[in-house]
């Protein structure tokens, strides 16, 4: 009887006894608003937004693409736009990588996760009227980012990682504390937009 022939590295992987990775399973778009609505911002604001008791289809200020394109059972836009939100947009948002636009004017958030430059594909991000500061801004990796609105916050100075977004067109920063706009870096930058 001929045995088995099993590939070399399962072999290795038997003998020295180190168990196989297993593939990280990624959570559907409904699944990531389910964990946003329960451990996202403070005193369950988007609980009570977002009734459990009906579809997240139907939920306020969420839309999905249509159904049978490519983009079917993704969410594509949030508009949470004066909801009373406050501190910090929940970390969970990250598996939502289909978000092209996400609105988040006049609430009171004062951070933006890390793990928002996983959102590759969000091209509208609007967050007039928070509690916004200079250390507190934009993460990298939002390389489709054409439009950031960030007006009415806190902002007294450019972060240097705002230049990193190459693809923005719009940019709109009034009703701030701007005192210097970062030298002759933003000079340039500022000439691309065409905002000199």
């Amino acid at each position: 009887p001929v045995a088995a022939k099993v590939p070399r590295d399962a072999q290795l992987q038997q003998l020295l006894q180190i168990p196989q990775k297993r593939k990280r399973e990624s959570k559907s778009d409904a699944d990531c608003l389910q964990v946003w609505r329960v451990k996202g911002f403070p005193r369950g604001a988007l609980c009570a937004l977002w009734d459990e008791g009906i579809p997240v289809t139907a939920w306020a200020g969420v839309t999905f693409g249509l159904a049978g394109g490519t983009l079917a059972g993704r969410v594509v836009s949030i508009d949470l736009q004066s909801k009373g939100l406050t501190g910090k947009v929940p970390a969970a948002l990250k598996g939502l990588t289909a978000l092209t636009e996400l609105n988040l004017n006049y609430n009171k958030i004062v951070m933006l996760p890390a793990e928002l430059g996983e959102l590759t594909a969000l091209t509208v991000l609007r967050l007039d009227g928070n509690a916004m500061q200079c250390g507190t801004l934009v993460p990298g990796g939002l390389t489709a980012l054409t439009e950031l609105t960030l007006r009415k916050n806190n902002l007294d100075r450019l972060p240097y990682r705002l230049g990193g977004l190459t693809a923005l067109t719009q940019l709109d920063l009034g009703c701030n504390k701007l005192k210097n706009f970062g030298g002759d870096f933003w000079r340039e930058r500022w000439a691309e937009l065409g905002m000199l």
